[in-house]
């Protein structure tokens, strides 16, 4: 047998150097050492571990988590008991109404016999058809509630004491100027926050949909319809029926928008992908079903400030022309014309020129439409065809008028358009006696990035402008900590570009915030999120 050789082994091994002896040492050697051990000694005379364990310990016990928020509207709890054995019929077990036994094939059905909804749908969709037509409130509390919450002003309903108090907070609030720079603005807004006893409720069961706020100097009342059908009304700061909410289901579908009356704030429209529109009469207690149409979902709705003319969106891309004074149901549609290919997300009149009307779309588009020149003979032209990389979430006009925004699901971006530059231009034509189609295509003047991908169970993000200041506008967020994002236009900014103004954090708000409306005439702004809770960001000033 062959010998293996001790050399290569000894070759490949490495051999860790010999640490050297003190006396082999250079002095700098020796005094790095020395000093070491002097370092070492100091450090174990400080206890720094101990300290550390301790701070450790006590961090541990201290840090509590604020409970989640859940006052306001709440799920009927189901009675837990025993369980029941499930129910067979006799068909299922193979018998007959006499007990009798069934040919083995039974359960092979006929080619054209259709299958049925099974129990729960059934019951579902019996529901549904009982939500068909008017709608009254019999609960004695919620007639209450709403005949003390939706009254005109200066009616004996409201209370006085309520109204001076809100009336002082409102003055002790600066009137917004459209002189103000960002930095003011941002100075003013940063003091918002949400109060922990009366700033968070649960207004409706299910995920909002669509929110707004009472146009009132004196009160904070937000309404807001969920993917259920349900609508809630919060009167902030009250503790009447459920911490001030009342919450109520007209509709058997989505609440795709929701918005006062602009002559007679006692009255609350709504519309629902259940194919109606119902009016909250709140002297009444009744919901009255003002329009409904078979096999047809509504959508954004929006109203001339005299409520003389409505224009409202469906899933066909329609746009249709009502007259809600109208008493007959079926006279109340004017007009209806087929303007987008898909369905249509959004429908804006707009603040200063009422023959304008902007319409956002799934067919990746936005358009802007004159209703002096549309007839029902034909398929209409828009003034402007604004094409989008996909589908498009939200167009709105800033309160001025003078420039609009669009976002959607798909570029995280959101695009500017220079409105007051694009209708100059065509009113100039107009006025030349030219009798044109679609103007040239016009690009944004400026797109900013924006994190719009909400994904399949948030609600939309939609930018909303401040009533007080035409250049200011608040959009939802998706980054952490959860916030809200308010931005301000060139012409409030000296900058040339929007920029952020600043963004809105709270302990109380852990939720991505998809709508958000500001206050009329208060430093307020109304969050909603995707569990039916809604957040009032407000000056300290402004609670009760």
């Amino acid at each position: 047998m062959r010998r293996r050789s001790t050399r290569n082994k000894a070759a490949t091994t490495s051999v860790t150097p010999p640490v050297p002896k003190l006396r082999e040492m250079s002095e700098y050697e020796l005094a790095r050492l020395k000093q070491i051990q002097e370092n070492k000694a100091y450090l174990s005379t400080l206890k720094l571990k101990d300290a550390r364990t301790n701070i450790k310990t006590t961090h541990q016990n201290t840090k509590k988590r604020k409970p989640s928020v859940t006052r306001g509207t709440r799920k009927k709890k189901k009675i837990k008991g025993a369980p029941v054995p499930a129910r067979r019929s006799l068909r299922t077990q193979g018998l007959t109404p006499d007990g009798g036994q069934l040919p083995d094939d039974f359960k092979v059905l006929p080619q054209n016999m259709t299958y049925g909804y099974s129990s729960k749908i059934s019951e579902r969709a019996a529901m549904d058809e009982k939500l068909k037509g008017d709608i009254e409130i019999v609960e004695a509390d919620g007639k209450e509630f709403l005949k003390q919450l939706l009254v005109k002003e200066g009616d004996s309903g409201r209370s006085s004491s309520r109204s001076s108090s809100r009336s002082s907070s409102s003055s002790s609030s600066s009137k917004a100027s459209s002189t103000e720079s960002a930095v003011e603005v941002a100075s003013i807004l940063s003091n918002l926050s949400v109060d922990e006893e009366h700033g968070v409720r649960k207004v409706t069961p299910e995920r909002i949909y669509s929110m707004t706020l009472m146009p009132s100097k004196s009160d904070i009342i937000v309404a807001a319809g969920d993917k259920k059908g349900n609508i809630g009304i919060w009167n902030v700061g009250s503790t009447n029926v459920e911490d001030g909410v009342y919450s109520t289901r007209p509709h058997s579908g989505t609440v795709s928008h929701i918005s006062f009356s602009k002559i007679n704030e006692t009255k609350l429209l709504t519309s629902s992908y259940d194919g109606s529109i119902k009016e909250l009469d709140a002297n009444k207690s009744i919901f009255r079903e003002v329009l409904s149409l078979e096999n047809k979902s509504f959508y954004e709705f929006d109203s001339l400030p005299d409520m003389s003319s409505t224009y409202l969106a469906d899933d066909d891309g329609d746009m249709h022309h009502i007259d809600l004074r109208q008493n007959c149901k079926n006279g109340r549609i004017i007009s209806t014309w087929q303007v987008h290919d898909k369905k249509i997300n959004t429908l804006r009149v707009h603040p200063t020129k009422p023959w304008l009307v902007a319409t956002a779309s799934l067919d990746r588009s936005v358009s802007l439409w004159d209703i002096r020149r549309m007839d029902t003979s034909r398929k209409p032209d828009p003034v402007y065809h604004l094409p989008h990389e996909l589908a498009v979430s939200c167009a709105v006009f800033s309160t001025d008028g003078t420039q609009m925004l669009s976002n959607g699901c798909g570029p995280d971006h959101v695009k500017v358009y220079d409105v007051s530059d694009m209708m100059g231009s065509y009113e100039e034509k107009m006025m030349k006696g030219r009798q044109m189609k679609t103007l040239p295509l016009v690009t944004p003047k400026e797109k900013f990035y924006h994190n719009n991908k909400t994904g399949r169970w948030l609600t939309k993000f939609k930018p909303s402008f401040d009533p007080k200041r035409p250049n200011v506008f608040v959009m939802g967020c998706m980054d952490q900590p959860r916030c809200i994002e308010i931005y301000s236009l060139p012409s409030i900014s000296s900058e040339k570009r929007t920029r952020p103004i600043m963004r809105l954090r709270d302990d109380l708000v852990n939720s991505v915030q998809s709508l958000n409306e500001f206050h009329q005439e208060m430093e307020l702004i109304a969050s909603a999120n995707s569990s039916g809770r809604v957040s009032i960001w407000s000056l300290p000033g402004l609670r009760r």
